[in-house]
């Protein structure tokens, strides 16, 4: 794989991704090589064409386990690339941008993340993470989407079904961080369309119910670590109280 730039054709090249894992139109997500001088080279991913993560490409060296990687500045070309580091033993190594913006490494068989961020929520941590000021971060820093099988029951709680085939699952996560109110998002089971959740309600925490599972707004990861839970969200709040089963 070759990211950057040709001055002498005026080929750029990117990764896209695609829009979800069954649908490989184009997606939210590019990942290009931009260069500003010789000490100022990172990959850039971009969200709907506005910065989401980057880093300098020299400080990947130490993180890809299967290629070895490249780049380059000169008065041709401006480029990062990666060759297989285990060319021969049977297996090829590949890049793949996926459609929550993460970059996986790996073979078909045995992939990891090349970076440990499963989303960036708008604020610039030090991870990478690009801060965007156009979201409105309703929530603290310390507030997090996190995967649950469960169900929102009492209180007042809106499902909110949204069918347009053109959005991603990324474009559901930022349509609730921009909702005040959302408690809950997901992509329908072909991964487009948005599923939300909204208003004051109780979430309980069940591996057992049949629907599928939500990403669920959490204050920290401590606080989903049993096995049997309710997530109370009252007045802008989240409470969490243990059930007794």
């Amino acid at each position: 794989m070759k990211l950057g730039w040709d001055s002498r054709t005026g080929l750029n090249w990117e990764l896209t991704s695609w829009l979800s894992d069954k649908f490989p139109n184009l997606g939210a997500f590019t990942m290009s090589f931009e260069a500003n001088g010789t000490n100022s080279q990172r990959l850039m991913i971009r969200r709907r064409g506005q910065p989401y993560w980057s880093k300098l490409v020299k400080e990947l060296d130490s993180v890809s386990r299967y290629c070895n990687l490249s780049y380059g500045y000169n008065n041709e070309e401006r480029y990062f690339s990666y060759a297989d580091r285990c060319v021969g033993n049977g297996y090829t190594s590949l890049w793949l941008l996926n459609t929550n913006g993460q970059v996986e490494e790996g073979t078909q068989a045995d992939r990891c993340y090349l970076w440990r961020f499963e989303f960036c929520y708008g604020y610039n941590l030090g991870d990478g993470c690009a801060a965007d000021s156009d979201m409105r971060l309703c929530w603290s820093r310390d507030d997090k989407f996190t995967l649950l099988t469960g169900e929102f029951n009492t209180g007042v709680d809106v499902f909110r079904p949204d069918d347009n085939s053109s959005l991603s699952f990324s474009d559901c996560m930022v349509g609730c961080l921009n909702s005040c109110d959302c408690l809950a998002f997901n992509s329908h089971e072909n991964g487009v369309g948005c599923d939300t959740w909204t208003g004051e309600s109780k979430f309980v925490i069940d591996p057992h119910v049949t629907s599928a599972p939500k990403y669920v707004l959490v204050y920290t990861i401590e606080q989903y670590c049993y096995a049997s839970q309710t997530l109370y969200y009252s007045g802008g709040l989240l409470w969490l109280l243990p059930v007794l089963l």
